[in-house]
Formats: structure tokens, sequence, C-alpha cells
């Protein structure tokens, strides 16, 4: 995993714990535990447009739609790539995130890129917002792919 960072010592710490933690709650894919990282309200930047949630729940019964889709891939871990760290103004932080995504073979399912936007609530990092680069353009790609092995086997 390449890191580049603004951070150091026990900030630069504290960074790579949430990025291990929040990691790890998708790969045990588990929409309650992922949506704790989250502060409300939350707006995801896209490409195409911006959803914002207003509350948790909310946000879990988009994650539980988003993991059930990682389920029909065989879905197996969440790779950190990349991440870059940077403290920004007004005591937000960016996390630059290039992900992965493994199949139970080890085999990629996709690679995407999100930047999050976060802020410390009560000595805990929150995610405040999160602009999604390519995720929605990827997983388009990975569905186009799909249909046409599909359409190839039959």
């Amino acid at each position: 995993m390449k890191t580049l960072s603004t951070f150091s010592g026990e900030d630069q710490e504290i960074m790579e714990d949430f990025i291990k933690s929040y990691a790890q709650d998708f790969t045990e894919v588990n929409a309650n535990a992922i949506a704790k990282w989250y502060e409300f309200p939350l707006s995801v930047l896209t490409p195409t447009g911006n959803t914002c949630y207003s509350d948790r729940s909310e946000l879990e019964k988009s994650l539980k739609r988003l993991l059930r889709l990682y389920r029909t891939f065989n879905f197996s871990q969440a790779i950190v790539k990349e991440h870059k760290i940077s403290k920004q103004l007004h005591g937000l932080e960016h996390l630059d995130v290039s992900w992965q995504l493994l199949d139970k073979a080890d085999e990629e399912i996709i690679t995407f890129d999100n930047l999050y936007i976060l802020k410390e609530f009560s000595g805990y990092k929150k995610i405040v917002g999160v602009i999604s680069y390519n995720e929605f353009t990827e997983w388009e790609k990975v569905r186009e792919k799909r249909a046409k092995l599909k359409a190839t086997a039959t």
C-alpha cells in the first residue's frame, strides 16, 4: 500500500488505523459498522450528481444495496491500494483512496478512487463528505463486461 501524507507521528497512526478499520468493515460486509464512520447530514458527490443522506438509517439502506451488489461478485476483500491523507483548513482532513475489491478467488472485481472528507467529533474521525470520482462509472464497466460474458456463455 502506497501512502502519501502531510501527517506525522500520532496523527499519522490515527489516520492509518481509521483506514484499516474502515476497509475491514467493508471486508466484513457490515453496513451498520460502515455507517458508524459517517456524520450526518452527509453529501456524496459523483460525476453525475449529488446524493444527500439526512441520517444513518438512510445511508445504511444504501450501503445494504451496495453490499448486495458486492456479494453478487463473490466479494471477499476491500484493499486500499494507495492513499493520500492531508490536513485542510478548519479542522478538515482529506483522505484520497484508491480501492481494489477482490473476489473469493483473489481476482479483481473493480478498482476505483474516492475522496473522503473527515472531521473529528468527540475524539473520533467521522466522514462528513465523499467525492466518488469514478466508482459509479467503473461499476458500469464491470456490469457491461459481466453482461458480455453471460451473452457469450449462452
